[in-house]
C-alpha cells in the first residue's frame, strides 16, 4: 500500500488524499454530500469556503500546468518495474516518520513492524529499492503522520483549509505536516552531508510518482463531479477519518472507505 509522506505540491496532497497513496477506494459506497460536523476527527464545516475556493483554483492551475504533465510523461516513458522501485524507495524513506508517530500514538506493535520494515528494506531490500519486508516477512506498510497523532491526542481538527501548493488540509493537519517535515531524520541526514538539494529532489520525485498513481481517479472526478472543489473536500475528510480510525470506519451507515 502506497502512503503519502512528504507533502510538497497541490496534487501530492490532494491526490494523496484520494488514492495513494492513500487507502481510499472509490466505488465502495456513495460519497456523502456533508460530513459529520460533530466528529472532531473531521474538518469542521467549510467556514473559509470563499478563500479556499480561490486557493483551490490556484492549485488546480499549477497542477494542470506542471505536475499533471510531468506525471503523464513519467507514466509513459518509465517502465513499470522502475516505477515500482521508485515507489518502494520513496516509501522506505518515509518509514522513520511513521515509526515516530506510531510510538507517539501508543501503537507499539505497529511501531515495531515499521522499524522491522525499515531495517529489512534498507538492508535486504538494497536501500529500500525492494519491498523485502513484505516479500520475506509479510510486513505490510502502515501510515501514520503527526496530524493523526494530534487527533489521537484529542486535538480538534478545526476548519477545512486549502493551502496554496499543499492542497486540502485542516488547521490541525497543517501543523502536523510542518512537524513531520521538521522531524524527518532523512532530510537532516541529507543536509548534514551538505546535500541540501536532495530534500527538494526527494519532494519533487515523490510528488510526481504519487500524482501518476491517481491520474485515472482525478480524471474521472474532473469529468463527472458537478462541484470538483466539494468532491475533493469530502474525500479529504473521508480519507483522514479512515487513517485516524485505522480503517475502522462506517460512514452514514455505509462503508465508503476500504484498504486495497
Amino acid at each position: 500500500m502506497k502512503s503519502r509522506t512528504l507533502l510538497s505540491a497541490w496534487a501530492l496532497l490532494s491526490c494523496a488524499s484520494l488514492a495513494h497513496g492513500s487507502p481510499v477506494s472509490l466505488g465502495h459506497g456513495p460519497i456523502p454530500q456533508e460530513q459529520d460536523s460533530e466528529n472532531s476527527d473531521l474538518p469542521k464545516e467549510d467556514q473559509l469556503e470563499g478563500m479556499n475556493r480561490v486557493f483551490f483554483g490556484f492549485n488546480q492551475l499549477l497542477d494542470g500546468l506542471f505536475l499533471k504533465p510531468l506525471a503523464q510523461i513519467y507514466d509513459l516513458v518509465v517502465a513499470d518495474p522502475v516505477k515500482d522501485r521508485v515507489s518502494d524507495f520513496m516509501d522506505n524513506l518515509g518509514e522513520p516518520v511513521v515509526f515516530v508517530n506510531a510510538l507517539l500514538q501508543g501503537k507499539g506493535e505497529e511501531a515495531g513492524r515499521t522499524f522491522g520494515r525499515f531495517t529489512i528494506n534498507s538492508t535486504l531490500g538494497v536501500g529500500g529499492l525492494f519491498n523485502a519486508a513484505y516479500e520475506v516477512a509479510g510486513l505490510t506498510r502502515h501510515y501514520e503522520d503527526f496530524g493523526q497523532t494530534l487527533a489521537v491526542w484529542g486535538v480538534d481538527s478545526g476548519p477545512y483549509l486549502v493551502v496554496p501548493f499543499l492542497g486540502p488540509s485542516s488547521f490541525r493537519d497543517l501543523i502536523g505536516t510542518a512537524v513531520d517535515m521538521a522531524m524527518d531524520p532523512v532530510n537532516y541526514l541529507f543536509r548534514s552531508n551538505h546535500h541540501n538539494e536532495l530534500p527538494w529532489i526527494r519532494t519533487g520525485v515523490d510528488a510526481v510518482r504519487k500524482r501518476r498513481d491517481v491520474l485515472a481517479v482525478t480524471d474521472s472526478l474532473e469529468k463527472n463531479s458537478p462541484d470538483l472543489y466539494n468532491s475533493y473536500r469530502v474525500l479529504y475528510g473521508q480519507t483522514r477519518l479512515f487513517q485516524i480510525k485505522d480503517g475502522n470506519v462506517v460512514y452514514k451507515d455505509t462503508p465508503v472507505l476500504s484498504e486495497d
